[in-house]
């Protein structure tokens, strides 16, 4: 069986997505966002075959993601830029060797569309956030350990 399946909050997507099966041949997936006008964006890479540099531009359509799920985490940034805030996922494997890859002869698989928002109803919304990224950023700029820290008392 094959399916996918995405949720979303004020801050990411998470997609993932199951063939039901091993595909023998396949280097990975290339996984694209479609937003409600049906315009598909490959998403960026982020991990490369041995051997290989990764460029700013390069997506996962040369460097797949070799994993069954994946959190688009620029999404956010997309919405702020676009206004879109619906999206669904295509996942396509793709097999061949790092360099060349191309589409396997198989079905490809669309997740739901969810809409990235803190709204959960009428009266409620959630917010999440990466604060405690942000905090080990800091405390590294500032060459301070946050776990020393005494909260200022002499």
């Amino acid at each position: 069986m094959q399916n996918a399946i995405a949720f979303a909050n004020n801050d990411v997507i998470t997609v993932a997505w199951s063939y039901g099966q091993k595909l023998e041949r396949c280097m990975g997936f290339g996984v694209y966002r479609v937003d409600s006008k049906g315009k598909e964006t490959a998403l960026p890479a982020v991990a490369v075959f041995p051997g290989f540099k990764r460029a700013a531009t390069d997506t996962c359509e040369k460097f797949p993601i070799q994993k069954f799920y994946w959190k688009d985490v620029y999404v956010r940034l997309v919405a702020e830029r676009t206004g879109e805030r619906k999206f669904r996922y295509k996942i396509v494997p793709l097999e061949g060797e790092p360099g060349s890859l191309v589409p396997m002869h198989i079905p490809q698989v669309t997740s739901n569309e969810v809409e990235i928002s803190s709204r959960i109803s009428d009266t409620m919304h959630a917010y999440f956030n990466r604060g405690l990224i942000s905090t080990q950023r800091i405390s590294r700029a500032l060459q301070v350990d946050p776990a020393l820290d005494d909260g200022g008392s002499e």
